[in-house]
This record gives C-alpha cells, sequence and structure tokens, in this order.
C-alpha cells in the first residue's frame, strides 16, 4: 500500500493545518509543496492521493491539478469558490473530489477523505450488474476511490465471485438481472453474510415505488438510484465501509484486554474450540502453556498497582516477542496467560518458543525506577486421542502450572497422569475447600457521588484467601467456579457474608441510605427455587431487600429465557434492585436497556480506561448519560484509575462512580469510618 501523501496550497496557513492534522489521525507521511515546480518531481506510484490548490501562484488557472493527473496522481481539488459547472467539469477530468477552503470542518472532511483513500487501497467490492455498460461506469467510479473491484454480471456469478475472494467487503446490486433478480439476490446473501461482513448497495434505474425498501427489508445496508452523481457513490461507499470499520474495531475492543492489548479470556474461550476442532480435523498438532507469574501479589503489595500493571503490560509485549506466527497468546486474568501453541505450519516443536519465553522474561524489569526480576511457572498440554475439547486442555495445563508452582515455581511442567495421581490438589479441590472453610470473603469498593465525593454505596468483590495467605481477586478464580459448577454456592456465601457485615454496619451509620451491590451468576435466574433462596439468606440474617443491589452481567444476561426475565421481576417486586453490569460489552446492549426491568447501568471499565484516548469511548459513555437519564436509570461508571478520567467524567456530567483511584477494594472493617454519621 502506498503512505504518502502530497499537499500542493500556497497558503501557508491551510498547508500546516493540512499537514499537522492528516500526519496525527492517519500517521502517514506527508510531502508539502507551495508551488507546481516545487512538486514537479512527484509521480503517480508514490502517492496515494494530491490535495492541490486550483489557483497556485506559477498555475493560476488550475494548470496544477491537470499536470498531475497526467501523471497518474488522484487528485482532490482544494478552492475557495467552484461553480456548479466547473464542478462538473473537474470532475469529468477525473478529479475524485473537491473540497472547499471556507472552515474547519471542510478541512477535517479533506483529511477524512484521505484517510478513506489510504484505507481502500486494501478493500475488495464487488458490482452486479447485467448491463456490461453501466456496470463498467460503475467500477471506474469505484477504482477512482482507489478500491480494489471486481464484477458479476448475474447473481450465480456474484456467489461464486464471493467464494473465490472471501475478502469483499461491500457488494453493489443491481435490480434487473436475468433469472434471480436483484432483491432476490441479497436475500440469498443474507442467509450467508451478516450485516457485520458483507455491506450491501441496492442500485436500480428503475423508478418503481416501494424498490428501495424492499431492498432494505431483505437485507440491503443501502439503496442508490441510477445515474447517481460521482459523490454521491462515494458518500455512501465511504458511510457503509466506515459502519463496516466501526463494528469491527468495537469487536475487537470487546475482545481486547484493555491493560496489555493482548486478547482476552471471552475472546480466547469463544475462538479456542474452534481452533480446537480445525485441529482435530487437519489432524495436525496442537498445545496450550499456561504461564503464571511467581509471587505476584507481593510486587504489587510492595511497589504498588500501578508498577503491578506496568510489570503485566511489559511481560506481554516480552511473550509477544517469542511465539511465532500461527501461536497467540491472550490473558485470562490477574497475572495468568494462555499461549495456544500451532505446529501446523512448521516442523520444529514447541520447546524453542518455551526457551524464549524463561530466558526472555528473566531478564530484569525497570518499573517506577525500580528494577525488578521475576520467575514465572508454566503448565504446557498437548492434544491427544483422549482430549475432548479445548476445555480439557485448558484444564490440563492449568494442572500442570500448579504443580511446577508447587514444586518450587520458576519451571516448566507438562502435562501426564502424574498430575492427577501425585498428592497434591487440582484448583477445583482447593476452591471447592476454600468454600468449606470459609476462606472466600466479601471485600468492598465505594461507590462515590463524583462532583462531591460523598459515599452513595459498595460493590461486594469476592475475594479468596488460599492456605498460603495469598489473597486472589475475582477474576483469578470466579471462572473457575463457573466452570467447576460452584458458582452458585460461591455466591450463595458472598450474600451471607454480605448480609451479617450490613448488619453490623448499619448501627454505626445511622440508619443513612447506602446500597450494597452483590455480583451475582446469572445462572440463578433461571430456576425459581435458586431465587428463594436467596431471599431466605436476606430473611435469616435480618437485612432489608431495600439496602440490596443484585448486579447480572451483560452478555450472560441476554444468554438467559424467559424464565430469567420473570426471576428480575421477581426479585424487583420483593425490593431488591437490580444492575446492569459490564455494560457495552455485549451486541444487544440498547436492546437489554429496554428488555430487563433494571434499576442501575455499569459502564465496562474498559471504555473508561480508553476514552481519553478515543472519542468514540468518550461519546458512548455521553451517549449513556443521557439515555439513562431519559429513562430513569442510574449511571455508574466503573474503572476510575486517575484523576484525569475522575476529572473528565465529572465535566461531562456523569454522577456516580468507582475505581481504584477512589479506593480499592477494602475488608468491612475498614469501610466503618466512611459509614460515619461525619460522612453520610
Amino acid at each position: 500500500m502506498k503512505q504518502k501523501i502530497l499537499i500542493v496550497e500556497d497558503s501557508l496557513t491551510i498547508r500546516r493545518m493540512l499537514t499537522q492534522a492528516i500526519a496525527q489521525q492517519t500517521g502517514l507521511e506527508i510531502d508539502a509543496f507551495d508551488t507546481l515546480e516545487g512538486a514537479r518531481h512527484c509521480r503517480g506510484e508514490e502517492y496515494v492521493v494530491a490535495l492541490v490548490d486550483l489557483t497556485l501562484p506559477d498555475a493560476p488557472r488550475g494548470e496544477a491539478v491537470n499536470e498531475l493527473l497526467a501523471r497518474g496522481l488522484p487528485v482532490v481539488i482544494l478552492t475557495a469558490d467552484i461553480s456548479e459547472d466547473k464542478r462538473a467539469a473537474w470532475l469529468e477530468t477525473g478529479v475524485l473530489d473537491y473540497v472547499m477552503k471556507d472552515s474547519r470542518h471542510s478541512l477535517q472532511y479533506a483529511v477524512s477523505l484521505v484517510h478513506r483513500l489510504y484505507l481502500n487501497q486494501s478493500i475488495e467490492v464487488l458490482v452486479v450488474d447485467d448491463s456490461r455498460t453501466s456496470r463498467h461506469r460503475t467500477m471506474a467510479q469505484l477504482r477512482k476511490q482507489l478500491l480494489q473491484v471486481h464484477e458479476a454480471s448475474h447473481a450465480r456469478e456474484a456467489m461464486a465471485m464471493l467464494e473465490q475472494h472471501p475478502d469483499i467487503r461491500l457488494a453493489l446490486v443491481d435490480y434487473y438481472m436475468p433469472d434471480i433478480d436483484g432483491i432476490s439476490l441479497v436475500r440469498m446473501l443474507r442467509e450467508r453474510y451478516s450485516k457485520q461482513q458483507l455491506a450491501i448497495i441496492g442500485i436500480s434505474v428503475s423508478d418503481k415505488r416501494g424498490l428501495s425498501a424492499r431492498y432494505l427489508k431483505q437485507g440491503a445496508n443501502d439503496f442508490l438510484n441510477q445515474p447517481f452523481e460521482p459523490e454521491e457513490l462515494q458518500c455512501r461507499v465511504s458511510h457503509n465501509l466506515e459502519a463496516l470499520e466501526q463494528f469491527n474495531s468495537i469487536q475487537e475492543s470487546a475482545n481486547r484486554d484493555y491493560l496489555t492489548g493482548l486478547y482476552n479470556r471471552r475472546y480466547w474461550f469463544n475462538e479456542g474450540q474452534k481452533w480446537f476442532e480445525e485441529h482435530q480435523r487437519q489432524q495436525t498438532p496442537l498445545a496450550l502453556c499456561v504461564l503464571d507469574v511467581d509471587h505476584f501479589k507481593q510486587i504489587n503489595d510492595t511497589l504498588g498497582h500501578s508498577a503491578g500493571d506496568q510489570l503485566l503490560k511489559e511481560v506481554s509485549r516480552r511473550l509477544q516477542t517469542c511465539i511465532r506466527q500461527n501461536d497467540l497468546v491472550a490473558r485470562l486474568g490477574g497475572d495468568e496467560f494462555v499461549i495456544y501453541l500451532d505446529s501446523s505450519k512448521s516442523d520444529d516443536d514447541i520447546s524453542p518458543v518455551l526457551n524464549r519465553i524463561i530466558s526472555r522474561l528473566s531478564y530484569p524489569f525497570r518499573l517506577l525506577g525500580n528494577e525488578l526480576s521475576i520467575t514465572v511457572s508454566l503448565g504446557v498440554s498437548s492434544v491427544s486421542e483422549q482430549t475432548s475439547d479445548i476445555s480439557q486442555l485448558l484444564h490440563q495445563a492449568d494442572l500442570a502450572m500448579y504443580q511446577a508452582k508447587r514444586n518450587g515455581r520458576s519451571r516448566i511442567v507438562s502435562y501426564s497422569d502424574d498430575c492427577i495421581n501425585q498428592n497434591w490438589n487440582s484448583p477445583e479441590e482447593m476452591l471447592a475447600r476454600a468454600l468449606r472453610e470459609g476462606r472466600i470473603v466479601p471485600y468492598f469498593q465505594p461507590v462515590i457521588r463524583l462532583q462531591d465525593s460523598r459515599l452513595t454505596g459498595l460493590e461486594v468483590m469476592a475475594r479468596w484467601l488460599t492456605e498460603e495467605g495469598i489473597l486472589k481477586d475475582a477474576f483469578d478464580f470466579i471462572p473457575l467456579a463457573e466452570q467447576c459448577g460452584l458458582i452458585l454456592e460461591l455466591d450463595y456465601q458472598i450474600l451471607r457474608h454480605t448480609c451479617q457485615q450490613l448488619k453490623n454496619w448499619l448501627p454505626i451509620s445511622g440508619q443513612s441510605k447506602f446500597k450494597v451491590a452483590i455480583n451475582l451468576s446469572g445462572k440463578h435466574l433461571v430456576n425459581h427455587d435458586h431465587i428463594m433462596r436467596l431471599m431466605g439468606i436476606i430473611e435469616e440474617e435480618g437485612v432489608a431487600p431495600g439496602y440490596l443491589i443484585f448486579e447480572f452481567n451483560e452478555r450472560e444476561l441476554s444468554r438467559q429465557d424467559s424464565d430469567a426475565l420473570a426471576s428480575l421481576h421477581d426479585l424487583r417486586a420483593k425490593g431488591i434492585q437490580i444492575s446492569l453490569d459490564d455494560f457495552g460489552t455485549g451486541f444487544s446492549s440498547l436492546n437489554a436497556l429496554f428488555h430487563f426491568p433494571v434499576d442501575y447501568i455499569k459502564v465496562d471499565d474498559s471504555f473508561t480506561q480508553r476514552m481519553l484516548q478515543s472519542p468514540k469511548d468518550l461519546a458512548l459513555i455521553r451517549a449513556m448519560r443521557d439515555i439513562c437519564q431519559d429513562l430513569d436509570y442510574t449511571l455508574v461508571v466503573e474503572g476510575i484509575e486517575n484523576q484525569q478520567q475522575l476529572q473528565k467524567l465529572i465535566d461531562i456530567g456523569c454522577r456516580m462512580g468507582q475505581g481504584r483511584y477512589i479506593s480499592p477494594p477494602m475488608p468491612g472493617a475498614d469501610i466503618v469510618p466512611l459509614l460515619t454519621p461525619a460522612n453520610p
């Protein structure tokens, strides 16, 4: 792909504004000149596009445009004034577009156009039209937009073309075609490709009423009447491609760990089984490695969470330098990583990869001015004839990693029958014993009113106190509890401990109004007996339901059936309020607001982490602020990690929030000073 942009503009102010904006927003290299003479050496094969002023000192009547077009450069005109006749004439000569130099908005349009053209170089589109003349006219206009264009003259040829070129992202489909018309073709395409995989624009010379509606109802993204203006086609194509890219960006963000940039647990479990099944079909070798940083909690305790986060980022970066092209590393949670080791395209075994990991992680790390050396424990499992699915393979790697820990840490252990036969406990057994012994305990993170830091509530966060005295965060063991069927019992135990703590707080707080939110598994909602047991615990402990909020994860809630909806209504009728947690990470978020009876919306912390650098994430938080205000929900923003994030949320009018900058999760005894009448 070409990486350079040419600007020929005699106004120093405009030239600088365009150069800086394009460089900042696209990262592309820019050559900028104030005369045609300065650009005489420039050739079409070097540049994505040239932005050219119509009236230059040495080319006052647009000569620069004609000369650069003749050299094969795509040209966008910069002009302060252009008549309708001149506009049509310039577009007829082959100019891509024109930009008025009348406002900052127009210059931003130029920057967006440059970025669009740069991206278009790698995008494939398909034109389906039985008229050769019409088809080639449309294709020529699309090629001017620097798109890679394929063609088909009828529906069956179009389907074959999409099979041959799976990277096609956009199809323009004419209505009048032999055998199968355009609307029928759209219906066929939508049976195979979603709107997020393939955008479709219907086109037709027909003036039939309702034709555009029929296209849209069958799944087209857009519709254009022929003949269309080149500018209209360009805008429609650009808008549809940008919508695809925005969806992919959101999906990619949901699949990534916000701290390290690695793929996250959600993505790994969603895709892992697909990889496993593909290896089974191909009968190719596959192995997993689970890696855990030794004594990571001590690093957090001694150097602080900022240093711990910095360490995880650097460990992630080094791990990515160790793996091969077909391998993949993901962060499972906390300081635990999983590495998918694909040997299907290589004769090498996995030993060199594992040795590189040990070697590169042994070099000291610089953390906030401190030099630190770490060790890691690795567990490895390989697919055998007895391996049934990816979860079993991961479980085996996890068992091997725990054996590496028990054998003294800082080593690699491969899974074998010894991992089961030796006298040590699996993670499942250790978690079950912790539940029996009451070592799964609640910690509490304050939720405040951001404007004045007034305490409005607390969120319960489960902690596991191990036999070695290590305190594990929830994301280190909640997925394990879900996998091995302990999650319901864990929830019951946390609820009981929370009610007992709440009962102790109320006399101290002066009966001030505050809420305690408890994260629960959506599995409670599918069985009325589970709901009755939750309410039974609250009644046994003598706590009023009005003090409690039950939080359910948005993605998990969306997978439940109508019984879940009835259970939510039942809980609210009994005085429990409902919170939708991790909002924005699912793909039916807005539907969830209308479908489920909720009182609180919690914006996922990944949006908070990105909002200062990402206008899209900040816009989503603003939109949620407005939606919650209009629908009478209470919005809580999670993951506030620094003063800049806190101030930005205050500035945009968010009322409530929580995060480590405000307060880390604390044991119940440490909450008491916050609940006294002096701190209402």
